[in-house]
C-alpha cells in the first residue's frame, strides 16, 4: 500500500510537471547533493551507491535535489 501511494504521488507530481532526478552512474553536483561517502568493489569512484533522499525537478529548474551516498 505504501508503494501503491508513493507511485500515485509520483503520477500526481509528473502530471504537474515535477518528474524526479535521476540517482544512478556518476554524482553531477549540478543535480545530486553527495550527504556521503563508501567503498564499494562493485561500484566505480564518484558514483552513486544509494539515494538518501529523492530529488525533484521542472523542466531545467531544479526544486531540490537528490541527496545520495557515493563511492570513494
Amino acid at each position: 500500500e505504501v508503494d501503491a501511494a508513493r507511485r500515485d504521488g509520483l503520477r500526481r507530481l509528473a502530471g504537474a510537471g515535477i518528474n524526479e532526478i535521476p540517482a544512478t552512474g556518476a554524482f553531477d553536483g549540478t543535480l545530486h547533493d553527495g550527504v556521503g561517502t563508501t567503498t564499494s568493489a562493485n561500484v566505480p569512484p564518484y558514483h552513486i551507491v544509494r539515494v538518501v533522499r529523492r530529488g525533484f525537478q521542472r523542466g531545467t529548474e531544479i526544486l531540490r535535489r537528490a541527496e545520495v551516498i557515493t563511492a570513494e
